[in-house]
């Protein structure tokens, strides 16, 4: 395996019991600025919200880490599972499954998400992430060291993920935005 590059983050939940080391096979991350107007990451991060205020029921603890985007979205940074490594905290991960089609609980024949699982510290509410297609972990972009948000002028980062059900959410895509051919939910802002 490579040694850490400069530009690879670690990951860490807000009350930073969890810890991943991120490496790549190419020293970057597959992406780092994404945006994403799905139905299901739309979900997990109010599951998420919900987890950090029962958790944190009766104190005054604020939520930075379980939060959308200016715009609506839920910030999304992907990286290879093969490189990503738990280096503190593996008894505090839990996992959830949330709904992933519309009006229905999650299956294993759901179309979108149908295997995927949220990662979240159970000691405050974070989550972690999600295994998207193959061998892609999808992170939480708030909890990667020196993570800042890069937007577009119409305030959309360089990726952006969809499905049909933006309706269900409330969230709208941003302006300018064409669909990228032959990538099905993938969008690249102008």
């Amino acid at each position: 395996m490579a040694s850490m590059s400069p530009k690879m983050p670690t990951w860490q939940c807000a009350c930073e019991k969890v810890q991943i080391k991120m490496e790549s096979c190419v020293g970057a991350p597959i992406y780092s600025n994404g945006d994403c107007f799905c139905d299901d990451c739309n979900i997990r991060t109010r599951v998420a919200m919900d987890k950090f205020k029962e958790l944190n029921a009766g104190n005054d603890a604020v939520d930075m880490m379980n939060a959308f985007a200016p715009n609506g979205a839920v910030q999304i940074s992907g990286f290879s599972t093969a490189t990503a490594t738990i280096i503190k905290g593996a008894d505090q991960i839990g996992y959830f499954r949330s709904g992933t089609l519309r009006g229905k609980e999650w299956t294993k024949k759901s179309l979108n998400g149908a295997n995927a699982a949220t990662l979240y510290c159970t000691s405050c509410g974070t989550w972690i992430g999600f295994h998207g297609p193959g061998n892609l972990l999808e992170t939480n972009s708030l909890g990667l060291t020196n993570w800042q948000r890069v937007e577009g002028k119409n305030g959309a980062q360089t990726i952006l993920f969809w499905t049909s059900f933006e309706d269900v959410t409330g969230v709208k895509i941003p302006d300018g935005v064409k669909k990228a051919a032959p990538v099905y939910g993938v969008l690249f802002p102008t």
